[in-house]
């Protein structure tokens, strides 16, 4: 992994597996229709992901709280400065798991876990500008994310090769809610923190949708 200039951050295929961050839940490496390596983007562009770059939003000055890695898996765990994993407003997660799932089957297997933590949950599609074809994204929705006293939007980029699964999610506290999506601040210190998790949605899905991979010869797409 290496950090260039304007904040880019370029993931380089080296390996980890550990118990998935609380949000992301347990994915499974098995089941649903398998891709075959080299098959995965149609015959076309990139055969075999080995980078995912990123741009963070240059607003925020983000640090690195997380970087493992073991058995070609891989986890590491952006914050704002400022901040810690526990209570940080906004966070970036990337992860990549040894697995010859399609993107969509990862994101769904992914995601699952939300059904159980959020008394309400909604999952809307959500696509990135890259022309890699076995991708898959989503918006999510939480009204509030367990016994805790925020809900979350969080954004999830799934891209896939056959061989693994990439996984890009920028996620954010909201207040609490009855319904998802659907905030109704009590007072002015809930409406503030509405108005400024409203903005940091729209920025992180702005910069979910931004991401790129590329293979070993540097090609992007």
């Amino acid at each position: 992994m290496s950090i260039k200039k304007a904040n880019q951050l370029t993931m380089v295929n080296t390996a980890f597996f550990a118990v998935l961050l609380t949000l992301a839940g347990c994915v499974s490496t098995q089941g649903g229709k398998g891709v075959k390596s080299g098959d995965a983007n149609k015959g076309t562009g990139i055969k075999e992901i080995a980078t995912m770059n990123f741009a963070p939003p240059q607003q925020i000055q983000w640090k690195q709280i997380q970087n493992q890695q073991k058995d070609g898996n891989i986890l590491a765990e952006w914050v704002p400065q400022k901040n810690t994993s526990k209570n940080t407003p906004v966070r970036i997660v990337y992860r990549r798991f040894v697995s010859n799932q399609s993107a969509s089957d990862f994101l769904l297997s992914a995601i699952q876990p939300f059904k159980k933590m959020c008394p309400d949950v909604k999952a809307n599609a959500f696509k990135t500008k890259s022309s890699y074809a076995n991708q898959a994204g989503a918006e999510v929705l939480c009204s509030r994310l367990g016994k805790a006293k925020f809900g979350m939007v969080s954004y999830w980029s799934v891209f896939a090769d056959g061989k693994a699964a990439h996984l890009l999610m920028s996620e954010v506290k909201t207040p609490s809610s009855e319904k998802a999506g659907v905030i109704q601040p009590k007072n002015k210190k809930q409406r503030q923190w509405a108005n400024a998790s409203s903005q940091l949605a729209q920025l992180m899905g702005q910069f979910n949708a931004n991401v790129q991979v590329c293979d070993a010869k540097k090609q992007c797409q």
